[in-house]
């Protein structure tokens, strides 16, 4: 409001101003005018007569006359008690006031004696009718610009003044949204703490426990499964928060490749099924016929929509129903539609829900938990494939999200009319096995312990005994000394990471795959690994299939099969004489093997646990240690119930009655 008053007192005077030079010049103006009219009064007292013979009588009415002689005396023609002039006037025009009158006077010289004659004209003897006429236009005119003026500087100020305020309404706005923001973030940060330390207490506690042995097997696959539900949730807040980064910075990137539409889907009923069941909601996906196999997108990022979307749905529905709908909408485009029964939302908060950081309410956060950037992450990646997401909801009857994206060119796809008449492609899960051996020289560069004891696990597994560098020097000087077939370098070590080690490698002319490590996925951090002559990398958290089936593209691999030693057992050694029992165990076994494959295609795994549980012990017993071990490992798998593992063990478990019965004929020659 003081800027306003300000403004206004300027403005105004600013106009008194132009008023007042306005009138100053006026009054010159008549000044001038009377002057001019004196001197023609003093023409006109020239032409009437000789200035030595001029008589009050032939002096103009008004006038005042002065003969002012050559000795200095004076000689006031008219009226001389009202004249009270200074004793010298100069010759300069001028004005003078006598008796409050206002007199203009000029003066004339006489003779050559310096005599002279001074007139006066009273200003006030000008009629002001007569100043009007003679004056009023030019009076018109100036009261005109004034007024004008005025209304100018009035819509001026007026301008100004809104201008002000709309600046001050924008400001008090970006205060407010600044200040709202600062308080979305600070909830945020307390959200995500809550997010982060919640699950990772769960790690810490249950990983503790796992140190004690008294657990019975199926509480520690319960607690080592609840260890990696929670690591893969910390994981996914990880990955929510870099994506949001890298998009807020403009740096996010998505593929356009194919993507089989159909095991797409799948892939989502697989991961959601079970958590619906164990919730006693139904998780139903519906095909509405035809529909495109083939569609051109980023798939992560599709199923990372996807994924949000029904999680969402699942968080929030109590009891009933999640359908997702999928559909062609047009030409190009493909609609899939999340519908739940659940809580719904009101049109105040379907207003927030796509904002970063924001839940619906504060209340739906301490109940439900979350951290608030599920959908508008999710709703800038649909942006980016070419769709946008929809929702509509209705508080206590559930919501519909529709997700729409573009699924390419589609003029040549395929279409399909029936489930049945889907192709399912093979992954790469699926064609490289984790069981495989392999053969061939790694070296594995990470600076980190811990890493180095998971990665080499890992390598074990497939029958590789990777040699250890610690930093990125010590792998130059590693491969400098060895024939490697295959380089895992992590990229941030000390003394040398790992891109000043690759780079100088290849430098050196060693065309040695080597695979990149790392933990940072951003596109310019990627063009730099393949720019110091990396072949690929792979992120950290680092999945064990992933990184066994980058060493079976590189290395050779060796069939379980071919492996056909014979196994001894490790009591015959000591005591040849219990041949008899061992050859009854041995007998046994092949029995033992059908009745396990038996009670796994049945699916009755408490009896398929008994039975592993008896195999482990007496094949130890009988010092048969494989036997024993792999037992274990199928006893751990059966209540773990992963039934891929399950049938590889059982396999594997008849390759070792052959060299079990090869290791009998030795004994018995």
């Amino acid at each position: 409001m003081n800027i306003k008053f300000k403004l206004i007192g300027s403005f105004i005077g600013l106009a008194l101003l132009a008023l007042s030079i306005g009138t100053v010049a006026l009054y010159d103006s008549y000044s001038t005018a009377s002057l001019e009219q004196t001197r023609n009064h003093l023409q006109v007292i020239t032409k009437l007569a000789d200035f030595d013979n001029l008589t009050s009588e032939k002096i103009p009415d008004g006038l005042i006359v002065r003969k002012q002689l050559f000795d200095g005396s004076i000689i006031d023609l008219i009226n001389p008690s009202l004249i009270n002039l200074p004793p010298y006037l100069s010759d300069d025009t001028d004005t003078i006031e006598i008796n409050e009158i206002s007199y203009v006077w000029s003066s004339t010289p006489l003779n050559k004696n310096s005599e002279r004659i001074i007139i006066l004209s009273p200003l006030v003897h000008q009629d002001l009718e007569s100043f009007i006429s003679q004056y009023g236009a030019e009076i018109s005119i100036f009261t005109f610009i004034i007024i004008w003026s005025t209304l100018w500087a009035a819509l001026v100020v007026n301008s100004l003044i809104s201008k002000v305020n709309a600046q001050k309404i924008l400001l008090e706005s970006q205060r407010q949204q600044a200040l709202d923001e600062s308080k979305a973030k600070s909830l945020f940060l307390a959200h995500i703490s809550h997010e982060i330390r919640t699950p990772l207490s769960a790690v810490i506690g249950y990983s503790e426990t796992l140190l004690h042995s008294d657990q019975p097997m199926t509480e520690r696959l319960g607690f080592i499964n609840t260890i990696i539900r929670n690591g893969n949730h910390i994981l996914n807040l990880v990955n929510d928060l870099l994506d949001l980064s890298k998009i807020e910075a403009n740096k996010l990137e998505v593929e356009s490749i194919n993507i089989n539409l159909i095991s797409l889907l799948q892939d989502i009923e697989k991961l959601f099924h079970q958590q619906c069941k164990s919730k006693g909601i139904e998780f139903k996906i519906q095909y509405h016929f035809p529909l495109v196999e083939t569609i051109i997108s980023d798939p992560v990022r599709l199923k990372q929509i996807l994924i949000n979307l029904c999680s969402n749905a699942i968080k929030f529905t109590k009891s009933g129903y999640i359908y997702l709908d999928v559909q062609k909408s047009s030409d190009n485009k493909l609609q899939f539609m999340i519908e739940d029964s659940g809580i719904g939302m009101t049109d105040e908060q379907l207003s927030r829900i796509f904002s970063a950081y924001t839940q619906a309410n504060s209340s739906t956060t301490r109940k439900f938990g979350g951290t608030g950037l599920g959908l508008s992450l999710s709703k800038h990646l649909a942006n980016m494939l070419g769709g946008d997401i929809d929702v509509c909801s209705q508080s206590g009857r559930g919501s519909t999200f529709t997700l729409t994206i573009n699924a390419g060119d589609l003029a040549n796809s395929k279409m399909i009319n029936h489930i049945s008449e889907h192709t399912n492609p093979e992954t790469m899960t699926d064609t490289i096995s984790t069981h495989r051996h392999l053969s061939g020289k790694v070296l594995l560069a990470e600076d980190n312990q811990d890493n180095q004891n998971l990665f080499s696990i890992y390598l074990n597994k497939c029958g590789l005994e990777p040699d250890i560098a610690h930093n990125g020097q010590q792998a130059v000087e590693f491969v400098l000394n060895n024939d490697y077939d295959l380089i895992f370098m992590d990229m941030q070590m000390p003394i040398m990471d790992g891109i000043e080690a690759t780079s100088s490698l290849r430098k050196k002319g060693f065309s040695t795959p080597i695979v990149a490590l790392t933990a940072n996925a951003m596109k310019e951090d990627m063009d730099q690994f393949y720019g110091a002559g990396c072949d690929e990398f792979l992120t950290k958290p680092l999945k064990r299939d992933k990184l066994l089936a980058t060493c079976a593209k590189y290395l050779t691999t060796v069939d379980d099969r071919v492996i056909v030693e014979p196994i001894v057992s490790t009591i015959l050694q000591d005591e040849p004489d219990l041949i008899d029992i061992i050859n009854r165990f041995c007998e046994k076994l092949p029995e033992m093997t059908k009745t396990l494959h038996t009670l796994h295609a049945q699916g009755d795994y408490d009896e398929l646990a008994r039975q592993a549980h008896d195999l482990k012990g007496v094949s130890g017993n009988m010092g048969y240690m494989e036997i024993n071990q792999l037992a274990g490992r199928l006893e751990f798998q059966i209540a773990n119930k992963d039934n891929k593992e399950i049938s590889y063990l059982l396999k594997k478990l008849e390759s070792l009655q052959k060299r079990i019965a090869l290791g009998l004929e030795q004994e018995r020659a």
